[in-house]
């Protein structure tokens, strides 16, 4: 039972997260927080928050696309703070 309020727990401020935003939006992740999200949430039902796109802050080739970023959406980061992510 404590397992169902841990994963309803992070649900509820995910949800709420996303939900502050309103519109389209990106939500972008390492891979800590990909991990979290999958675990608490299905593809369809992030994207019933008007999540349309999931990215990997890894993926340098999403950030280096020139004219053809995505600029029309919100981007919400849900990133662990390491080197990694902000160095």
């Amino acid at each position: 039972m404590a397992a169902h309020s841990v994963v309803a727990g992070v649900q509820e401020y995910i949800q709420a997260m996303v939900d502050r935003v309103s519109g389209m939006k990106v939500l972008i992740l390492d891979e800590d927080t990909k991990g979290i999200i999958s675990m608490v949430f299905s593809q369809s039902d992030i994207l019933k928050h008007e999540v349309f796109l999931t990215e990997c802050i890894d993926n340098e080739a999403f950030f280096q696309q020139g004219d053809e970023k995505m600029r029309h959406m919100n981007a919400i980061c849900l990133l662990r703070p390491t080197n990694k992510n902000f160095l």
